[in-house]
């Protein structure tokens, strides 16, 4: 169970951000800075409030339950006159996606990051719940300059049955949904799609981070995720694997693609 507080009680201060649900401000709980994402009405967007509020109430929840190193804190529920309209949360350093922009993403810092989100995505899996909108900015360093990285916003986060269970919409940023997703070519595991979200991630920020030895080792982790789904491993896989990362398989040369001429030196090679 989560304690209540009454948001006349938080101190609330600048924002933070914001999402489809609510908006996340700065807050004092008993003295310790916090994160409050409370909810945001706009006239513009046709909603439901008390729904939206639910939603709210329901993501507090499942992160009480989803509680990790690798994955942001809930505090308490948030109420204003007696009705549930938020939660208070841990308050995080920048995001992965503010940090590259900034230039402060090296590749051993990067590798590091990479790791961290994979340890919060393997646990959620895990307890059968998947993201479903993994991307830089929902990724957050615990402290400036640290390692340590935290999966939060669980808008779009989908509660299991079992971890085969298909997705059946589509995830919260469609750029970063796979490829068989968005042809809707196949069924989709929800667990698959993370997996390849955590994938396209981090290969766009290696694209902006200095290539080196380390970019490199990490690359050959990251780009197995980017694989159609009959080949993509899991992101367990991946840590199971961490020490030894499997290559991505080289291309066959050209003349070996396609049968070879119908005479000469090639010819004897096929018989």
């Amino acid at each position: 169970m989560l304690p209540t507080a009454d948001v006349a009680h938080l101190q609330l201060g600048e924002e933070l951000g914001s999402g489809g649900l609510g908006t996340v401000l700065t807050g004092v709980l008993l003295g310790k800075r916090i994160a409050v994402k409370k909810y945001r009405y706009d006239p513009q967007v046709l909603c439901n409030p008390d729904e939206d509020r639910k939603a709210l109430h329901k993501e507090a929840l499942m992160l009480k339950r989803l509680e990790h190193p690798n994955v942001v804190k809930v505090f308490c529920l948030v109420a204003e006159n007696g009705t549930t309209m938020g939660f208070g949360m841990e308050q995080l350093g920048e995001s992965v996606a503010n940090a590259s922009d900034q230039g402060q993403l090296s590749a051993r810092r990067l590798s590091r990051a990479f790791r961290a989100t994979c340890e919060g995505v393997a646990h959620i899996h895990r307890m059968l719940v998947a993201h479903l909108d993994i991307k830089a900015s929902n990724l957050c360093f615990a402290r400036p300059w640290s390692c340590h990285v935290k999966l939060i916003d669980f808008d779009s986060a989908m509660v299991l049955n079992k971890a085969d269970d298909i997705l059946r919409r589509y995830p919260g940023t469609f750029a970063a949904a796979s490829p068989e997703l968005r042809a809707r070519q196949h069924p989709c595991r929800a667990l698959d799609e993370d997996a390849f979200m955590t994938g396209h991630t981090f290969s766009r920020l290696l694209e902006k981070t200095p290539a080196d030895g380390t970019a490199e080792q990490l690359r050959a982790r990251v780009m197995p995720l980017l694989r159609l789904a009959a080949q993509r491993p899991s992101v367990q896989q991946i840590l199971e694997n961490w020490n030894n990362p499997a290559p991505e398989p080289a291309e066959l040369p050209t003349l070996l693609q396609s049968a070879p001429a119908s005479d000469g030196v090639l010819t004897k090679l096929f018989q």
